[in-house]
């Protein structure tokens, strides 16, 4: 059984992001994981990524409807980035941002049955597992799909093409999305509640 590598997603010249990584970084070490960082893209570099995602004018997000923010973008290629190192991977990959701070090390034995499954309770996105083959049919979905939502909504897709969301239940304890208003985030989501109170 070949341990899974963990992939710390964080933005080494962002306060915010290197605070939050810290953590994240720590708690998965002290799981006994090797952590792998990966530098995330950000809006002043997304345009050197080779293959350039086709973002709908506007964004659905629930009933808002409005235009993706230049760091909602960014997010899409910074996972693209660490899912294609994964997809060359024999053994299985954790992803996680930077907040995805790992509360529960053990991980049930029936996730290496899995190809892909969430981590965290709500948001996909904040850290899952996945192996080579799925991590290889996201990032050709995103790259030939008119991208109209959140990240976490095509991750989650992929995910039910696997698994029932009752199914996947017995995987979401291990991380916690670590949110600080206090101290911020790196996303602009002009309609969240969240983002309105940083």
């Amino acid at each position: 059984m070949l341990k899974p590598n963990v992939f710390v997603i964080r933005i080494s010249d962002n306060p915010v992001s290197m605070w939050f990584a810290g953590r994240t970084t720590y708690s998965w070490e002290s799981a006994g994981c090797e952590v792998q960082i990966v530098e995330a893209v950000i809006p002043e570099t997304m345009d050197d990524e080779y293959n350039q995602l086709n973002f709908a004018s506007t964004k659905v997000q629930g009933k808002t409807k409005r235009p993706f923010t230049e760091t909602e973008k960014a997010v899409f290629y910074s996972h693209i980035k660490v899912l294609e190192i994964a997809a060359r991977k024999q053994s299985p990959s954790i992803i996680v941002e930077h907040d995805g701070e790992c509360v529960q090390p053990w991980l049930h034995p029936s996730i290496y049955d899995e190809e892909i499954v969430p981590l965290a309770k709500k948001l996909p996105a904040v850290g899952y597992f996945i192996r080579a083959k799925a991590a290889k049919e996201l990032v050709e979905q995103l790259k030939i799909t008119q991208l109209k939502g959140n990240l976490d909504y095509y991750i989650w897709q992929k995910m039910l093409e696997y698994n029932t969301s009752d199914e996947m239940n017995v995987y979401r304890n291990i991380v916690m999305h670590n949110l600080d208003p206090s101290i911020g985030n790196t996303i602009e989501h002009p309609d969240y509640e969240y983002a309105r109170k940083k």
